[in-house]
């Protein structure tokens, strides 16, 4: 899958690990999402992350972009979701974008609706701050 010369939407990764005993991926293309959501803690993002792209077809050269969830949730999920997503955009030069939407459902809808202007101004790549509080148990 590649995205219409004409089309500004990139492909996005999108990483929510802030929940204690699950863990979500999506990838977000110009025509479809595909989701993986586990009952399996933040270290196993690296596999879901696999599953993802093998169910979807493409390959991690078709990302473009990363977003990650970086509040509220679990301190613990959250920080290893910030760095699957920091080691993945380093090591692949991908801008990230931060989700501090309520539900990985709301971030997709809020990533579907970004212009191309709004695209461009998270062109730079950069470490995603770790600003979460820890959920009352």
């Amino acid at each position: 899958m590649t995205k219409s010369a004409d089309s500004p939407f990139q492909t996005i990764l999108v990483i929510n690990s802030t929940e204690r005993d699950r863990s979500e991926a999506a990838l977000v293309t110009e025509n479809e999402t595909f989701i993986e959501s586990e009952p399996v803690r933040a270290q196993e993002l690296p596999t879901l992350i696999t599953k993802l792209l093998a169910r979807s077809g493409l390959k991690i050269e078709d990302i473009k972009a990363l977003a990650v969830f970086n509040q509220p949730g679990s301190l613990t999920g959250t920080r290893v979701g910030v760095t699957v997503a920091n080691t993945l955009a380093w090591d692949r030069t991908l801008p990230i974008i931060e989700v501090s939407a309520p539900s990985l459902e709301a971030a997709l809808k809020d990533l579907r609706r970004w212009s191309e202007h709004q695209y461009v101004k998270i062109a730079a790549v950069k470490a995603v701050p770790l600003t979460t509080q820890e959920k009352p148990c």
